[in-house]
């Protein structure tokens, strides 16, 4: 039922977005679609004129593809210590993509942060890994 379910899923992102790669995708892979942002990263209007019509479809941007190598290092740790550093990493994001604006007004420690930036460089290094 659930895989029945999913070919029902699209999902329509900003080249760019960071938000829409984390945790574990719904939507099967071949029914994500990227557009070309003008401005924004996450939020709809960033891929939608003043019309409403979309904007002109893309690939997935940079930033998206790292934060998705991100979201698959967060992903193979417990959860308990997920939850910590996730929120350490979206501070990150959050300092430096949207304005200084906290999550839901979540308050990050700095060992949380920390936490972060490990899994982050944890990341990037088997990047760098892979392309060798």
């Amino acid at each position: 039922e659930y895989e029945k379910r999913r070919k029902n899923i699209y999902s329509f992102c900003a080249d760019d977005d960071y938000v829409n790669v984390w945790g574990n995708r719904l939507v099967p892979d071949n029914q994500v679609y990227y557009f070309k942002s003008q401005g924004g990263i996450h939020y709809m209007d960033s891929i939608l004129d003043i019309k409403g019509i979309f904007r002109p479809q893309s690939q997935q941007g940079k930033l998206s593809i790292y934060a998705e190598d991100i979201s698959k290092e967060l992903m193979r740790l417990k959860p308990s210590i997920r939850q910590y550093a996730t929120l350490g990493i979206m501070n990150i994001f959050q300092k430096h993509l949207g304005n200084g604006i906290p999550v839901n007004g979540d308050a990050v420690s700095l060992e949380q942060t920390i936490a972060g930036i490990g899994v982050v460089v944890g990341s990037f290094l088997n990047r760098i890994g892979r392309m060798k």
